[in-house]
């Protein structure tokens, strides 16, 4: 039995209506955030980043270490619709308010403590447009880490992400954080956080005529400049500037008129060794994904759990 043409126009546009009503209705989306998704997970997403599982119904519990972005349904969106890879809009239902994935992310260099992969955890959100991204992890983690960093070193000048200190290339932090600054203009091209710190440095004081090693206590504030250098085909470029508002020592084996000297020497050597040229060089040389929110809430910390 022959179908005549306006049969084959009645299915055609008959199956193109089940399948907008599928679209509109989030149930394409549904079907495949719910069944699909977790049946392919877990997904390596590269940098060490792997999104494991997702996490419907009860919201699971805080994360006591490890990193959170909530983000808006919009801006995941327009985070795919600028993307040069996909140029498609989400179907309806596909990132449900609420959602939740996590995942971990183990960098290739290995520089987390015990090689243990950083919690990660993405919660879809209708509350605010602006992505927030929150980083919680262990001072003693951190503290272990540096150690067995001074250990491979022994004597020689080690660079790390905290800067390098040649006085005796120890330091032990109790707590740090980290905060964004609200004040930024749109289009995003630089943004300000302000950090505070405390722990102890190992510091070596010579003048000639005496030499004294001692630990002291220190607290510190300062700030951080990130701004947008460059774009070309590979993404775009940012530099960088830290500065140190305040520092204080407490030297308990010396006398108090050694505190400011040892506060002042300390300072001066941080600002010197965190703008150090070639550092700054290797990161104005990586590349972001011009997607990267730049307007994004960031708040990290360490301290002892």
């Amino acid at each position: 039995m022959l179908i005549t043409h306006k049969e084959k126009l009645i299915v055609f546009w008959s199956v193109t209506a089940v399948q907008a009503v599928l679209w509109f209705t989030g149930a394409i989306g549904w079907v495949i955030s719910c069944v699909i998704l977790p049946g392919i997970l877990p997904i390596n997403c590269g940098s060490g980043v792997v999104l494991q599982r997702v996490i419907s119904g009860e919201a699971p519990p805080d994360l006591k270490t490890g990193a959170v972005l909530t983000i808006h349904p919009q801006r995941i969106q327009e985070i795919i619709n600028a993307s040069f890879l996909l140029r498609y809009s989400l179907p309806p239902g596909l990132v449900r308010d609420g959602m939740v994935i996590d995942g971990i992310w183990a960098p290739a260099d290995g520089r987390l403590p015990g090689e243990q992969p950083l919690p990660l955890r993405i919660v879809v959100s209708s509350g605010s447009l602006t992505p927030r991204f929150v980083c919680r992890y262990s001072s003693a983690a951190i503290n272990k880490l540096l150690a067995e960093n001074a250990v491979k070193k022994i004597r020689k000048k080690k660079e790390w992400i905290f800067g390098s200190y040649d006085l005796d290339q120890y330091i032990k932090i109790y707590a740090f954080q980290l905060e964004s600054k609200p004040n930024f203009s749109v289009p995003v091209t630089n943004r300000q956080f302000e950090f505070t710190a405390s722990g102890e440095v190992r510091y070596q004081f010579e003048d000639g005529i005496i030499q004294v090693r001692t630990t002291p206590f220190i607290k510190l504030a300062g700030g951080v400049d990130i701004w947008r250098k460059c774009q070309d085909d590979e993404g775009i470029g940012l530099a960088y500037n830290v500065g140190i508002s305040k520092l204080d020592a407490d030297v308990s084996n010396l006398a108090p008129v050694f505190d400011k000297k040892v506060a002042n020497d300390l300072k001066r050597h941080f600002v010197k060794s965190l703008n150090k040229s070639a550092k700054k060089r290797k990161f104005e040389s990586k590349r972001f994904p011009e997607t990267m929110p730049l307007d994004m809430i960031v708040k990290i910390e360490l301290a002892n759990p």
